[in-house]
């Protein structure tokens, strides 16, 4: 009997010890992924969110009825950047998506939609000239150091809508030439 004590008491021994070990080594793995999340994201030197917001609204008119606004922050490419989103709260729908550079606090893209409750002909209100000039003064104000490195990309090759329906959109593109390339 005594035996059979003394074999359950080594057995209870070495399980303890065993038993804590494996519990702080499944442990540390999660200390150290949270701490790994903890430093993946740090705060953005430069840019608040709501600096972020003010450039946004200081450059566009954000329709009243996009009500909702949701952030993101995110790092990719070396860039810290805010992801700014304005959402209808009711129908027909729509947003308004900005991203600012959370250093530098240039605009990156901005873009809307609009939902129309049902297609319908529409006529250009402006020409393409007024709207590349508005796309131009738009560049201006929003990038004027880079100005002078754009240059125009015309697309010889734009599809010509064979439908009358829906809203008429212009499309242009400028690409930054640094010494000729």
């Amino acid at each position: 009997m005594t035996r059979k004590l003394r074999s359950r008491s080594l057995f209870k021994a070495l399980c303890i010890p065993l038993v804590a070990v494996l519990l702080l080594a499944g442990l540390m793995p999660a200390a150290a992924a949270a701490g790994a999340l903890a430093t993946a994201s740090p705060e953005p030197a430069g840019i608040t969110l709501e600096q972020a917001i003010k450039l946004v609204k200081a450059n566009f008119t954000i329709p009243t009825e996009f009500s909702h606004i949701t952030s993101g922050y995110s790092e990719y490419d070396g860039r810290q950047a805010w992801s700014l989103n304005w959402d209808a709260a009711a129908e027909p729908g729509g947003s308004f998506n900005a991203q600012v550079d959370a250093t530098t606090g240039e605009i990156l893209n901005a873009s809307t939609w609009k939902s129309t409750p049902a297609p319908s002909a529409q006529l250009p209100t402006i020409s393409v000239e007024a709207a590349r000039a508005t796309a131009l003064e738009l560049l201006d104000r929003l990038i004027p150091n880079k100005l002078p490195d754009l240059k125009l990309v015309v697309n010889e090759n734009e599809i010509v809508p064979i439908s009358s329906y829906g809203p008429v959109v212009y499309s242009f593109r400028w690409q930054r030439m640094l010494g000729g390339i």
